[in-house]
């Protein structure tokens, strides 16, 4: 061996370094075996996720933006002393709006129609709006054709705040003709 050199044993093993996404850094002394759960969820499960989580709060957004009152989630109790929920219930003086998300694979049956007909009945609010995602079922329109509610289908939802927006555009002289 030359002078500078130094010798190496069999035991010698490398340093294995590690970087976390955070940027730490640990090496496989620091390294623990934890169990860790994966789950799978359906398509559905997760487009109504999206409207529930992303859908309801920027409704509840617009309606504030327009000077409502707003309640999301809300849990509202009717004239029958029955509490019903509702993704978004704004009041802007005697003006209020139920509304309603209902999302499913392919079209929105006439369940969901009724059962905001029974919540309306009971809370009888100003305008009662269902955003179907992507569209309401053939017998969902029939069905609500004798309901009064005001249905906004959107193909994923991305367009039901807009829509939302010009149906109380809309409802605004209506309402102020109704104080008179």
């Amino acid at each position: 061996m030359c002078c500078g050199a130094r010798s190496i044993s069999k035991t010698s093993s490398p340093r294995f370094v590690f970087t976390c996404r955070e940027g730490h850094e640990f090496t496989t002394s620091d390294l623990s075996l934890a169990p860790v759960c994966t789950y799978g969820v359906e398509e559905s499960v997760v487009a109504q996720l999206k409207n529930t989580l992303v859908l309801a709060p920027a409704l509840a957004v617009l309606f504030a933006s327009m000077g409502y009152a707003v309640i999301s989630p809300a849990r509202i109790q009717g004239l029958s002393g029955a509490t019903h929920v509702l993704d978004v219930y704004a009041r802007n003086g005697e003006m209020d709006v139920a509304l309603q998300i209902a999302v499913d694979s392919k079209q929105v049956e006439p369940s969901a129609v009724m059962s905001l007909f029974a919540k309306s009945y009971d809370l009888k609010p100003k305008l009662s709006i269902l955003i179907a995602i992507p569209s309401a079922s053939g017998a969902a329109k029939q069905i609500n054709s004798g309901y009064g509610i005001t249905l906004v289908e959107d193909s994923d939802g991305a367009g039901a705040v807009q829509k939302v927006k010009e149906l109380l555009l809309l409802a605004l002289p209506f309402s102020a003709e109704r104080k008179e």
